[in-house]
C-alpha cells in the first residue's frame, strides 16, 4: 500500500507505522467518518497462502466482535487489490515494550494495573473460545492516558502457523511462546497464561528470561531450562509478586492458573501485608526417571573365588614394604601436624572463597559470626581471627565475621497517611523518595495512595529508592464563578458551599451599596474555578458615617455703628471647611444694617459656629446646628 492510496474507496492512507513479520502497518484516514484508524495487511508474500488467508479472513471477523476497552478493537476487514487487510482503532500511544524500556523501574503497584487490564482483556477473548497465541509486549499498547490495550487477535492464529525456523518472523515472538507451543502442539488459553508470566517477568526485570542465537535456541530453554527467578535481578520484588511468575509459567499447564480471572485475583493481593512472608512458589517436578533395567543376576558368581597361594618370601617383603611405610606416613603426619603456616587475608571474599583460601593453607573454618557492616557487602567476610599473617599450626580454626549487610529497616503501610509526614521521616533516614501525583475520590489531597515498595519489606534505606503516588484530590471540572453583586454574606456563603469553595469575607463602608450586601468579589464573576479553590467577597457597612454631612445656613443682622462713616466687618466660621481661629469667611464694609446668610457644613449630629467682628471689635459669637 502506498501514501495516498484509497483503500476500499475509503481508507485513505497517510504514513506507514511499521512493518513485522505478518503485517505492515499504515496509518489512514476514514473518510466517511472522519477519524485516523490503523490499517493491517498481510505481507506480500504471505497473501497468496489460501490458508492463511482463510483463517485470517475467519478470525479477524471473530475479535471483530469483541468489545472491551482493553482491546484494539477491530472495525472493519476486507481485500483491496488482492491484499487482505483489516481496519483497527488508532492508538496513540507506545507499545508496552517501549514503555517498559521508557519508564523501567515501573513501580510495583503501576505493573499490577497494567497486567490487570491485559488479564481483563484476554479473559473475555478466553470466554469467547479466541486464544492469542502471540502475546508479547510489541502487541500490546500503552495510550497516552496510560491504559493498556491489547491487540493482534486477528493475526495470531495464522502467525502460529508460521515455522519456529523462521527467524525473521518469529524470533520476537519465541521469546514469550510456551513450552507446548514450542514443540509443536495446539496452544490453548494456558499457552497465553504463560506468556502474559513471561510479559510479567520483563516487566519487573526489563528483560525476557530465555534468550539465545537462535529462535530454535530459546525454545529448547522454554521448556528445557527452569525459569529464572525474578528476585535475583531485584531482590525487592515481593516474593508473593515472583510467585505469580513461576506459576504463570510452569512446564506443565495443568500447573499453571487455569484462567486469566484466577491469574489476575492472585495477582491483585500481592503487595498485601498479609503476603509478605509467602514461601516461594515450586512446581512439582514435571522430569520422568528413566526405567532402568537390572541385568540378571550370574548363577555363577556365586561360586567361591579360587584360592590364591601366597609364598612365604613375598609375604614377608609386602609386610616390610607396609611397614616403612607406615613409618613414612606417621612422620609426615608428625611433621605436618607441627608445622605452623601464616594466616591468609580472607577479608571481603565469600565464605566460600575464604574456605577455599583457609584450606588451601591446611587451616580450617571456626566459628562463624555474623553483624551488619556499612562498608562489607552482606555474605562477604569482614575479618577473620586469629589476625591476617599471625603464625598457627596447620590444622587450626580460623573464626570469621561475615558481613549481614547493612541493618535493614522494615516498611510500614504508608497509604493514606500524608506524604509530607512521611516523605520526611524516610528521607532522614536514608530512603530516597519519589513522588508521582494520581486525581483520587477516595484518598485526600495530600495523602499517600500507593508506595512501591510494599509494607513489611525489609530494606536498606541508603541502597532503596520509594515512589509514591499521592493523591491530587479528586479531579473537579472548573466552574464559572457566579456574579455575586447584591447578594448577602449568607447567599455567598450557601453558594460558595454549594460549589465546593472555600469563602472569606471582609467588610468595607460603600455609598452606593446598601448595608450587608456584596461590594466586590475575587475572583471576578466569569473566571473558572474547580472545589477547593477560594473565593473572597467584600460586605458593604453602609455609608461611613465619618463621611456624613449636615448643610445649613443662618440669616444675621449685622448693625452700623453710626459714629462712623462706615464700618469694617470680618465674619469667622467654624464649620468642616473653615477653621474659626484661621481667616475670615468674608470681609466687607457697610455704611447701615447689614443682613447677610451665613452657610455652614458640619458631621451629622455636631454644630457649628461663627463670630463677627466690626472694625476688629467682636460683636456676635453663637454656636449654630441644623
Amino acid at each position: 500500500m502506498q501514501v495516498g492510496q484509497l483503500v476500499a474507496d475509503r481508507y485513505k492512507i497517510i504514513s506507514v507505522i511499521g512493518e513485522g513479520g505478518m503485517a505492515n502497518v499504515y496509518l489512514a484516514e476514514d473518510t466517511f467518518l472522519h477519524r485516523e484508524v490503523a490499517i493491517k495487511a498481510l505481507r506480500m508474500d504471505l497473501r497468496n497462502d489460501s490458508s492463511i488467508l482463510e483463517r485470517f479472513k475467519r478470525e479477524a471477523i471473530s475479535t471483530s466482535e469483541l468489545s472491551h476497552p482493553n482491546i484494539v478493537n477491530v472495525l472493519d476487514v476486507g481485500v483491496d487489490q488482492g491484499t487482505q487487510f483489516m481496519v483497527i482503532e488508532y492508538i496513540k500511544g507506545k507499545t508496552l515494550k517501549t514503555y517498559i524500556r521508557d519508564n523501567f523501574p515501573i513501580p510495583y503497584q503501576r505493573v499490577i494495573d497494567m497486567m490487570e487490564q491485559i488479564l481483563s482483556a484476554v479473559k473475555i477473548a478466553h470466554e469467547h473460545n479466541i486464544v492469542h497465541r502471540d502475546l508479547k509486549p510489541e502487541n500490546i499498547m500503552v495510550d497516552h492516558y496510560g491504559r493498556v490495550k491489547v491487540s493482534d487477535f486477528g493475526i495470531a492464529l495464522a502467525l502460529s502457523e508460521q515455522p519456529i525456523t523462521q527467524t525473521n518472523t518469529t524470533l520476537g515472538s519465541v521469546y514469550y511462546m510456551s513450552p507446548e507451543q514450542t514443540r509443536g502442539k495446539k496452544a490453548t488459553t494456558k499457552s497465553d497464561i504463560y506468556s502474559l508470566g513471561i510479559i510479567l517477568y520483563e516487566m519487573l526485570t526489563k528483560n525476557v528470561p530465555f534468550t539465545g542465537d537462535s529462535s530454535v535456541a530459546i525454545a529448547l530453554k522454554h521448556f528445557r531450562t527452569p525459569m529464572p527467578f525474578a528476585r535475583d535481578v531485584d531482590p525487592r520484588i515481593p516474593q508473593a509478586l515472583e510467585n505469580v511468575i513461576l506459576k504463570a509459567t510452569a512446564k506443565d499447564p495443568n500447573q499453571r492458573y487455569q484462567t486469566a480471572d484466577e491469574m489476575a485475583k492472585d495477582l491483585k493481593t500481592t503487595l498485601l501485608s498479609t503476603r509478605a512472608g509467602e514461601q516461594r512458589f515450586v512446581p512439582l517436578d514435571e522430569s520422568l526417571e528413566e526405567t532402568k533395567v537390572m541385568e540378571p543376576i550370574n548363577s555363577k558368581a556365586s561360586d567361591k573365588p579360587k584360592k590364591k597361594k601366597w609364598w612365604t618370601k613375598k609375604k614377608i617383603a609386602i609386610a616390610s614394604i607396609i611397614g616403612i611405610l607406615l613409618i613414612i606416613i606417621l612422620g609426615a603426619v608428625w611433621t605436618d601436624s607441627n608445622q605452623k603456616v601464616n594466616v591468609p587475608d580472607v577479608s571481603d571474599l565469600t565464605r566460600t572463597q575464604a574456605e577455599d583460601v583457609l584450606e588451601s593453607k591446611g587451616l580450617k573454618v571456626g566459628d562463624i559470626y555474623k553483624v551488619y557492616s556499612n562498608s562489607v557487602k552482606e555474605g562477604h567476610i569482614i575479618k577473620s581471627q586469629p589476625e591476617i599473617n599471625s603464625k598457627v599450626k596447620k590444622g587450626s580454626q580460623v573464626d570469621l565475621q561475615i558481613s549481614r549487610g547493612q541493618k535493614k529497616y522494615q516498611l510500614e503501610d504508608y497509604t493514606e497517611k500524608k506524604y509530607s509526614t512521611i516523605s520526611s521521616d524516610l528521607s532522614k533516614k536514608g530512603f530516597t523518595i519519589k513522588k508521582t501525583s494520581e486525581y483520587s475520590s477516595s484518598v485526600p489531597k495530600g495523602y499517600i495512595i500507593s508506595q512501591s515498595v510494599p509494607a513489611g519489606e525489609k530494606v536498606v534505606p541508603n541502597n532503596t529508592t520509594i515512589e509514591f503516588e499521592v493523591s491530587k484530590g479528586e479531579k473537579d471540572k472548573k466552574i464559572a464563578v457566579r456574579d455575586l453583586s447584591q447578594y448577602t454574606l449568607k447567599s455567598a456563603q450557601d453558594y460558595a458551599n454549594e460549589q465546593g469553595f472555600v469563602l472569606s469575607s471582609s467588610e468595607e463602608y460603600s455609598d452606593t451599596v446598601a448595608q450587608g450586601l456584596v461590594i466586590s468579589q475575587n475572583p471576578a464573576a466569569g473566571a473558572y474555578l474547580i472545589k477547593g479553590d477560594k473565593l473572597s467577597v467584600v460586605i458593604s457597612k453602609g455609608k461611613d458615617p465619618a463621611k456624613q454631612f449636615d448643610t445649613f445656613t443662618k440669616n444675621i443682622q449685622i448693625p452700623f455703628d453710626s459714629s462712623k462713616d462706615q464700618n469694617e466687618i470680618q465674619i469667622f466660621i467654624g464649620d468642616v471647611d473653615h477653621d474659626i481661629e484661621g481667616a475670615p469667611a468674608q470681609t466687607f464694609t457697610i455704611t447701615s444694617n447689614k443682613n447677610v446668610e451665613l452657610s455652614f457644613k458640619v458631621k451629622t449630629g455636631q454644630t457649628g459656629n461663627y463670630l463677627v467682628k466690626r472694625d476688629g471689635q467682636v460683636i456676635m459669637n453663637e454656636v449654630v446646628k441644623k
